[in-house]
This record gives structure tokens, C-alpha cells and sequence, in this order.
């Protein structure tokens, strides 16, 4: 049983010394779709991959690997274990309205949209803290007659 205690504990605290982890790729789900055909020649590229971005942050973000570590023991319920305190979460909407504003994809008067849109999720994650980030990238067109 002593044994058992001292891998399990090994195994944490490798895993919360290895946490560190790095922007990625995500799915779209709130990302608009909106349905572009450029078939024609009608438009023009103004700006190719703008990015807008936010942070947030995470005190003991190591404990995210005690529930997974709780459903090893049976009877255990891993559902109410904490998996570290949210201080500040990353806003996708912080990260569009800077896409937006970078882009200047909302200037009156011009037939402009957004295309390729990517959200990328990721951060920083250390034993004590940990800096969540989320990404959105865009290219931005204008539609000419």
C-alpha cells in the first residue's frame, strides 16, 4: 500500500512538472459561419492572418490531474475533486473584438469580411500558476464591384 502511495504521488508530481503546454488548434464551435463563395474575381486580400488574443489565470492549475488520479481508487467520486481556481478565464470574445479591431474589418462603408477564421487554445501551466490563451486568427477581404 506504501508503495502504491509513494508511485501515485511520483506520478503527480511528474505530470504537474511536466504540465506545461502550448497554443493549439481547436474546434469552431462559436466561431461564425458564414458561407463566402469567391468564385469570381470580385474581391482583394487586405490583410492575411491578424490575430487577436486574451489570457487569463489559474492558481494550482496542478490540481487538474488529482481527478484523474482519484478515478484510479474505487468508490472514489472524481467529480467533486478540484481541478485548481479560475482567478480569470480566457475570453474567445476578448480575442474577436481584438481580431476586429486589428483588422478593421468594421469600417463603415467597405464590403469587408472575414475568412479562414482559427481559434487556437493553450497556455502555460506551472505548478502554482497558469496562463490559459486563446487565439483567433483571420484574413481579411473587401469585396470590389
Amino acid at each position: 500500500m506504501k508503495r502504491t502511495l509513494r508511485l501515485t504521488t511520483f506520478a503527480a508530481l511528474l505530470a504537474a512538472l511536466a504540465s506545461c503546454t502550448q497554443i493549439s488548434p481547436s474546434s469552431t464551435e462559436t466561431i461564425p459561419k458564414a458561407k463566402v463563395e469567391l468564385k469570381e474575381n470580385n474581391y482583394r486580400v487586405l490583410a492575411t492572418r491578424v490575430s487577436g488574443e486574451d489570457s487569463g489565470f489559474t492558481l494550482l492549475p496542478c490540481l487538474s490531474i488529482v481527478p484523474m488520479l482519484a478515478t484510479l481508487y474505487p468508490g472514489v467520486d472524481a467529480s467533486h475533486v478540484p481541478s485548481g481556481i479560475t482567478i480569470t478565464s480566457a475570453s474567445e470574445a476578448k480575442a474577436l473584438d481584438e481580431l476586429y479591431q486589428k483588422s478593421g474589418a468594421n469600417t463603415p462603408g467597405r464590403a469587408t469580411q472575414l475568412i479562414n477564421i482559427r481559434k487556437e487554445v493553450g497556455g502555460y501551466n506551472a505548478i502554482i500558476y497558469g496562463r490559459p490563451k486563446v487565439r483567433v486568427t483571420a484574413d481579411l477581404i473587401e469585396f470590389t464591384h
